[in-house]
């Protein structure tokens, strides 16, 4: 699902990121704490472009991934039809249950009769407490429930009337107006940001855990002419920190190319001029498509800035953030993980290619899921990637790799164990399966398994239609 999911906090999606400091903090501190909180949340950095919009914000703008109970390490967020099922991660790679459910955030009528098609449900730190909370989108506008030290949430009372799917609450919808979270004015707290038809829409996020819409829109990135004439089927739209000011800036691929919008301390965004003209539907720009091409964010040099990491047919191009807001591409291109044969056949119908710091070094590495298992490409300092020879057996779409596919089996990165790297949790049909990174080797797959969150009946007969399952770090 999803679907970021880190360091510098990139957005998108994936994941969730941890305020960086109390408020009593000296500077200092808060900037060794930003260094450490960096690490940690690099090693998460894992976005699938579908499921951008259902991830909190993340250096890769990927999958979602929060850390409920404050402990530093991932946390599973399951979204039943009864309400919200929670397991915490633990040291050895393994999860464990929480008692109760919070009965509201689900398909049921008695949880609220939330839809995957109408309304999409994030994680994000609201209250700037470190530890993830939700952020549902219902028919009616923005609803919030903080995560508590126990594992378990508690539902804020209020509710922000906009961003929801009725015409009372704006007449958003989940194919023309995807909404993320990302720490726009660099509070450490996190922010709504909505991609409106006329426009870009902000909410900034309150130590109460409410959200106070920003006055004032960015008439850019909207399904209007006037707006630009955005679309989801052509034009993703992430959050990443390019310019390295930790604050939330607007990635957005047009036809022509790549434009960037940095976030302000006030809330708002200023677009920066100048246009990447690759990465872009146009012929001009490439010819890229959202069914062939993923296009993701990530740090891959290690500079604290947010990257782009585009599968193109033939292989990897990535082009590095700069600190004006600008993107420059690296020269050189990786013959892998791309939809030409030569590049390995890789298609978005089967074959999920995620980011994140899997050997610790501060920097994205490329972890991809082909039909005969999990390949990996470290990350270097110059921007360029370097495909590791051993492969991980299972997590594939191929029978002898487990038979996994993308409509029943999500795969996500996150740290699980706390050690500053990112895992593999992969939901198989009869339960929750992780493996940790070996650096001298590849994943391990840990021994046991959680008989929850898969799609057998016996382990709870989940779907990624009905039951988004996200992962907070």
């Amino acid at each position: 699902m999803g679907t970021s999911q880190r360091s510098i906090t990139l957005f998108t999606p994936k994941r969730i990121s941890c305020k960086t400091g109390h408020e009593s903090q000296l500077a200092a501190g808060k900037r060794q704490h930003l260094r450490r909180s960096a690490k940690r949340k690099l090693a998460l950095t894992s976005v699938v472009p579908a499921l951008a919009s259902l991830l909190p914000f993340s250096l890769s703008g990927a999958p979602a991934f929060a850390d409920v109970n404050g402990d530093n390490r991932a946390d599973i967020v399951g979204f039943s039809s009864k309400g919200v099922i929670v397991a915490t991660g633990n040291a050895n790679g393994t999860f464990t249950q929480v008692s109760g459910r919070l009965d509201n955030f689900g398909a049921h009528p008695d949880a609220g009769g939330w839809t995957t098609a109408k309304h999409p449900r994030l994680l994000g730190d609201v209250n700037g407490d470190k530890r993830a909370d939700i952020v549902g989108f219902s028919s009616k506008g923005v609803m919030v429930a903080t995560g508590n030290a126990n594992g378990t949430f508690t539902l804020v009372s209020g509710r922000l009337d906009n961003f929801g799917a009725d015409p009372s609450a704006g007449g958003w919808t989940t194919e023309e107006h995807p909404r993320l979270l990302g720490d726009v004015n660099g509070d450490n707290r996190a922010d709504i940001v909505g991609f409106s038809s006329k426009g870009v829409i902000v909410a900034t996020g309150n130590a109460n855990g409410t959200f106070t819409q920003v006055s004032g829109r960015l008439d850019n990135f909207g399904a209007h002419p006037d707006a630009g004439g955005w679309t989801t089927a052509k034009h993703p739209r992430l959050l990443g920190d390019v310019n390295g000011d930790k604050r939330a800036d607007i990635v957005g691929f047009s036809s022509k190319g790549v434009m960037v919008a940095t976030g302000n301390a006030n809330g708002t965004f200023t677009l920066v001029s100048g246009r990447l003209d690759n990465f872009g539907a146009d012929p001009s720009a490439g010819g890229w498509t959202t069914e062939e091409h993923p296009r993701l964010l990530g740090d891959v040099n290690g500079d604290n800035r947010a990257d782009i990491v585009g599968f193109s047919s033939k292989g990897v191009i990535v082009a590095t953030g700069n600190a004006n807001g600008t993107f420059t591409q690296v020269s050189g291109r990786l013959d892998n993980f791309g939809a030409h044969p030569d590049a390995g056949g890789w298609t978005t119908a089967k074959h999920p290619r995620l980011l994140g710091d899997v050997n610790g070094d501060k920097r994205a590495d490329i972890v991809g899921f082909s039909s005969k298992g999990v390949m990996v490409a470290n990350g270097h300092t110059d921007g360029t990637f370097t495909l590791r020879p051993q492969r991980l057996d299972n997590f594939g779409a191929d029978p002898s790799a487990g038979g996994w596919t993308t409509e029943e089996h999500p795969r996500l990165l996150c740290d699980v164990n706390g050690d500053n790297r990112a895992d593999i949790v992969g939901f198989s049909s009869k339960g929750v399966i992780v493996a940790t990174y070996d650096t001298n080797t590849t994943f391990v797959v840990r021994p046991g398994r959680l008989d929850n969150f898969g799609a057998h009946p016996d382990a709870g007969g989940w779907t990624t239609a009905a039951h988004p399952r996200l992962l907070a770090d």
